[in-house]
């Protein structure tokens, strides 16, 4: 890994680690209340960590292009996008709506907890968590940050606001870090990830608002909402069903026209993630899936055309346009319709194929 990527790298996971802390200090009254600027549904959990990442970046390196999902860019260079400039797509809280109400029901039924801090009331009910959501390093609130230089993708990190857990897909491999338990004390360890799934036929994707539905059966795959165990999953952390971290009963993942903070840190594990047995070999295979009449979200496209995407392919290696998402007014708009796999998963990869000409393998 280059020194400058390294640095970058370990701006992005001071810049987590600091928002994690931050919502761990926040009053879990204020972390459910609504506060201005941002969307609509913008809450002290989600205005908290954003703020926290801005300014880490910002005393980084002011030139550096950041998207985000709650507030939109934040760069120097509006007038135009140099292809050797360093973008970082930032989701500040994913799942905040279920942490919110994972909160708010503690506060209603304890009006004192409203009082105690996000990091206290999740030490003493994380059990809570799991029995209401499941295994919680998979299913907690999170943050994630992509880096994107020279039109391909550096790395992703993540942090677990729920468990403290801070996971790195780079060069030096995928892998946990800075997981601390009640103790404080901190403990590290690669993440594995097996190219070959169990053939349950069950698959992780967003169903949980209006349009989902639609969009899942416009992509052709022939799935059933049925088959979906969790209908809410959250986005960036959704990668870790497909590794031993999961429960190996999830066949693949899919971005079912989500945001672009949502799915584009799959991407690097797709690229680093090797196979335990042959480590020449990947473990995930990306698709990107496209059709006919695709519906729009807020006029985005949610599958868009070879010609509207920011992927193409050149000698073998996909390019991020990234241009072509910053046409729109709010580049954190930008949606695709993205499946992960193991690359062995004969029933998922068969499903994709069917589809010819309407679906590109991503090689980031």
């Amino acid at each position: 890994m280059k020194g400058i990527e390294r640095d970058l790298r370990d701006m992005a996971v001071e810049a987590l680690t600091k928002a994690h802390e931050e919502v761990g200090k926040l009053r879990c009254e204020f972390a459910v209340e609504l506060v201005s600027g941002g969307k609509a549904d913008t809450y002290g959990l989600d205005a908290i960590p954003e703020e926290v990442v801005k300014q880490e970046v910002n005393d980084y390196d002011g030139d550096i292009v950041l998207i985000t999902e709650e507030t939109g860019k934040m760069y120097s260079g509006e007038k135009g996008l140099e292809s050797t400039q360093t973008i970082l797509i930032c989701d500040p809280t994913d799942r905040s709506i279920k942490m919110r109400e994972f909160l708010q029901q503690l506060i209603d039924e304890d009006p004192d907890v409203g009082a105690r801090t996000v990091e206290n009331v999740f030490l003493e009910y994380r059990e809570r968590w799991k029995d209401r959501f499941g295994n919680p390093t998979i299913s907690g609130a999170s943050a994630s940050v992509t880096a994107i230089r020279d039109r391909q993708i550096l790395f992703n990190v993540m942090v677990n606001y729920v468990t403290g857990e801070l996971f790195v897909a780079d060069s030096m491999g995928p892998r946990r870090i800075l997981i601390k338990d009640e103790s404080g004390e901190e403990h590290g360890n690669d993440v594995r990830f097996r190219s070959a799934a169990k053939a349950s036929g069950k698959f992780v994707t967003f169903l949980g608002k209006s349009g989902y539905a639609e969009n899942l059966t416009k992509s052709g795959l022939g799935l059933q909402e049925g088959d979906c165990p969790d209908p809410w999953t959250g986005g960036p952390l959704r990668i870790l069903h497909l590794s031993d971290l999961g429960d190996g009963d999830v066949s693949f993942i899919m971005s079912n026209g989500e945001k672009v903070c949502e799915w584009i840190g799959w991407l690097a594990w797709v690229k680093f993630a090797r196979d335990p047995w042959q480590l020449d070999e990947d473990s995930l295979w990306a698709f990107r899936l496209f059709f006919e009449c695709p519906r729009t979200k807020e006029l985005v496209l949610v599958a868009p055309a070879p010609h509207y995407s920011i992927f193409a392919e050149e000698e073998g290696i996909t390019r991020v346009d990234l241009q072509r998402m910053f046409q729109l007014p709010d580049p954190s708009h930008y949606r695709e319709t993205i499946l992960v796999t193991p690359r062995k998963d004969v029933g998922a990869i068969g499903r994709v194929r069917a589809l010819g000409k309407y679906q590109e393998q991503l090689h980031p």
